[in-house]
């Protein structure tokens, strides 16, 4: 497990969808949401962690 998909890592950019339980990574595009007052985030869905190459699955 590295930083990137360590939940209680500050890096931590990996998450786990509550409504699909799908694994996706937190992508931040460079575009500019005026609505909102941040950068667009946009979500790529995974089954490997692309940095250290564990597989992820739901801790039970």
């Amino acid at each position: 497990m590295c930083k990137y998909c360590d939940s209680h890592s500050n890096d931590c950019c990996i998450y786990l969808d509550p409504l699909t339980k799908e694994w996706y990574e937190d992508i931040e595009t460079m575009e500019w949401d005026n609505y909102d007052g941040e950068y667009i985030h946009q979500k790529n869905y995974i089954n490997y962690c692309p940095y250290c190459g564990r597989k992820l699955a739901e801790n039970k």
